[in-house]
């Protein structure tokens, strides 16, 4: 399994050109259909049905893509929902096998289509169409557009469409109105359509799906807490499902969320609308959402009749390549929260780099440079993280962006045309990252002139001593104060353009920007370093620039972070940093010593905090700040959150919280270096206060494994890398390390 996973993506990366291979021609007869002029209309869902025969043992395939999502049921069997998500005017191409779901003689083949046709963070406001063929043998049998051989469609009445949207990222909620014929239509073909014309709505650009197909598994609710809260084993993200039987007409509304606030469901506590609601007539009904949710609570609310609510369940949507990596480690919470982070990374890497499965669904920059990481130590590939990337280069421009600037999230709809220009700051550091742990060279290629572009884009706010001034829009360094002293010159954010430089610069053999790089760290220290700290900004008085007061926790750890100083340069700050400054500023009773400091917060400053102190040794001490806070997330969801257990109100599943798998990897298994592109690992034995650590994954058609113990004030190890790579070890401990064995 693991090595058809590497094969198929090695594949990918032969065989396509980037610029995107087409697959129109995987479609033999289909075309693009919806019902006639209402491939714009607002929320609109929209039955597909067709009926065909099939002889048990032919091959059979459905190919089929859709805007904005589509769920597929054969024969009341769910296959399978999507597509993954792309760039404007690009659709990723599904093709399901169906003999598993087939009988002999009639078969019947269900689709739902929702076309929101709403700016959203999750699915582009797009017009909607269904373009989807059955091939058994080599012979179409059904296909959308095809007349007689067609799909029949009806507008779904059931489905309520004057409804709020579901949060400010995503679409709209569900409501429903059922009756007897619920469900019926997907298993019935003598139930009567209300059949609505279909019209062809153009040929559509379409692609590769580019990852593996989502784990789709059940899990049931474990706990009823009362009568009336219901629990699931884990903080979940898929289709919530439940049989209902009233008897009389009802109204009902089901409540979920991640977690309890005060011992009860908050449907709105993540700035959401965490609800379902339903009328329903007298009968016996299955349910299951359209839409994927996050949930480990569920609640019902008969507002009005009754009825008996079971079956409880949960239609994961998650990914399915995350099960590779193995981890312990002596200190028997690491793994679990190592386990947590799997959990993470499989619902906020289905097809591209997710900021939350919940809120937005969102592919943002900034959060995909610390889940990338992530998704190698645990995945051992980079396929999603490609997906990822191809939606960027895809498009011929951005519409709501400046030119030359990149969307902070993406694919995306920015109708107010905010943007952040340090997350485009991240996309090429990112970028850099990616070619080494995938070797992908054509992406990289493909995307050049996306960061001449955007270098392009900053050089007109350029001062004379080469610092960026007055950038436009939100210029994001941390959730924290220090996004108050961005104005003028912010230091922070230089910084992070010099990496940037430096990352353009080794991509593209440019040595102009390598150099300028190191022209900006130059002014970076002597303007913004006080002797002590280094302050925020700088702003003009009387056309003059001028040091101003305010100094953040942030932007040292920026400082660090992006090689503007080290602990070596400046021992003194390093050991404010590490000494003095940090989570613990945040605990009851604590005595700050920098009250002039503005403390960081988790995102982004304390993941920076946290790869430092694995970066310069001080495993032990990122293990004693940040385990039982970990814990406490992984105690009460099992996934790791946006905010360091500071507050309730946050994503309880956040994908850049994974990042500490990747520091696991790096600073406790030794792992330092996965180095794809030029076949190289290295190792990295640090002193981390552990005894023993194991870690293992698939890597490049082979396995990267490593073991060490510590007895007898020695380190001893074994190791396995794959073929064809070089090996480079390193000894950062106070002990001598061994080899049992190398291969």
């Amino acid at each position: 399994m693991v090595g058809s996973v590497f094969i198929r993506y090695w594949l990918v990366v032969i065989f396509s050109a980037y610029v995107c291979r087409s697959h129109a021609a995987a479609f033999q007869e289909a075309a693009a259909v919806w019902p006639v002029g209402m491939e714009k209309e607002k929320n609109l869902t929209v039955q597909f049905r067709a009926v065909f025969d099939y002889t048990k043992g032919a091959e059979s395939e459905l190919l089929i893509t859709a805007s904005s999502a589509y769920k597929v049921h054969i024969n009341g069997q769910f296959l399978g929902h999507g597509p993954c998500v792309a760039a404007h005017g690009f659709f990723r191409l599904d093709r399901y096998e169906l003999d598993r779901l087939l009988v002999d003689g009639t078969n019947i083949i269900a689709v739902e289509v929702a076309g929101y046709n709403m700016p959203s963070f999750y699915l582009l406001d797009q017009p909607s169409f269904l373009q989807a063929e059955i091939i058994v043998g080599d012979q179409t049998v059904i296909a959308t557009g095809s007349g007689e051989n067609g799909f029949e469609a009806q507008i779904a009445e059931d489905r309520v469409r004057d409804v709020p949207r579901y949060s400010h990222a995503r679409p709209y909620i569900e409501q429903y109105v059922i009756d007897a014929s619920y469900n019926q239509w997907r298993t019935d073909p003598r139930l009567q359509f209300q059949q609505i014309d279909l019209a062809a709505v153009g040929n559509k650009q379409i692609i590769d799906r580019g990852v593996p197909y989502p784990d789709y598994s059940l899990i049931n609710v474990v706990e009823s807490i009362g009568d009336t809260i219901f629990r699931f084993p884990y903080n979940a993200t898929g289709f919530l499902g439940f049989e209902v039987h009233v008897t009389e007409p009802a109204e009902l509304t089901v409540l979920f969320d991640e977690l309890l606030k005060e011992d009860d469901v908050d449907p709105t506590r993540l700035v959401c609308k965490n609800y379902l609601n339903f009328t329903l007539a007298p009968g016996v009904y299955r349910f299951e959402t359209f839409e994927p949710y996050t949930m480990q609570y569920v609640k019902p609310i008969f507002v009005k009749g009754a009825g008996h609510i079971s079956n409880w369940h949960v239609r994961q949507y998650v990914s399915a390549d995350v099960w590779g990596a193995h981890f312990s480690a002596s200190d028997t919470r690491l793994p679990r929260i190592f386990e947590a982070a799997r959990e993470t990374l499989r619902q906020n890497a289905l097809d591209v780099l997710m900021d939350c499965p919940s809120r937005e669904r969102g592919p943002w920059l900034g959060d995909g440079y610390f889940t990338a990481r992530a998704a190698l130590t645990i995945s051992g590939n980079a396929l999603v993280e490609r997906n990822f990337f191809q939606n960027y280069q895809l498009p011929e421009k951005f519409h709501d962006v400046p030119e030359g600037m990149l969307p902070m999230c993406y694919p995306c709809d920015h109708p107010n045309r905010l943007f952040i220009p340090n997350w485009a700051m991240w996309f090429v550091i990112q970028l850099e990252e990616y070619a080494t742990r995938s070797g992908d060279t054509a992406m990289v290629s493909a995307l050049q002139e996306r960061v001449s572009g955007l270098i392009s884009y900053f050089d007109q706010f350029q001062n004379t001593d080469g610092l960026l001034e007055n950038l436009e829009q939100w210029v994001f360094v941390d959730w924290s104060a220090a996004n108050d002293f961005t104005s003028g010159v912010n230091y922070p954010t230089n910084m992070m353009f010099a990496k940037v430089l430096d990352a353009a610069g080794n991509l593209y053999q440019n040595p102009e920007w390598n150099n300028r790089a190191a022209k900006i760290r130059k002014a970076i220290l002597d303007q913004s370093f006080d002797g002590r700290l280094f302050r925020d900004h700088a702003t003009r008085q009387n056309g003059n620039l001028t040091l101003q007061p305010p100094t953040t926790e942030a932007c040292q750890y920026y400082a660090f972070y992006f090689d503007i100083v080290s602990p070596e340069s400046h021992p003194d700050l390093w050991q404010i940093i590490r000494d003095g400054l940090g989570p613990k500023r945040y605990a009851e009773g604590h005595v700050n010593a920098y009250p002039d400091v503005h403390l960081s917060n988790t995102f982004m400053g304390e993941y920076m905090r946290m790869e430092l102190l694995c970066r310069y040794g001080f495993v032990a001490q990122f293990i004693a700040e940040n385990t039982a806070n970990l814990m406490k997330q992984v105690a009460l969801t099992g996934t790791l959150w946006e905010q360091q257990y500071r507050t309730l109100n946050t994503s309880c599943s956040h994908g850049f919280a994974t990042h500490v798998a990747y520091l696991f990897q790096r600073a406790i298994a030794g792992i330092d270096v996965i180095d794809v592109m030029n076949k190289r690992i290295r190792v990295a034995f640090r002193d981390t206060g552990l005894t023993w650590s194991d870690y293992s994954v698939p890597l490049d058609g082979g396995t990267l494994s490593i073991s060490w113990k510590i007895e007898d004030d020695r380190l001893t190890y074994s190791l396995q890398i794959p073929d064809g790579y070089e090996l480079e070890v390193l000894n950062k401990t106070t002990m001598p390390i061994y080899a049992v064995s190398t291969k």
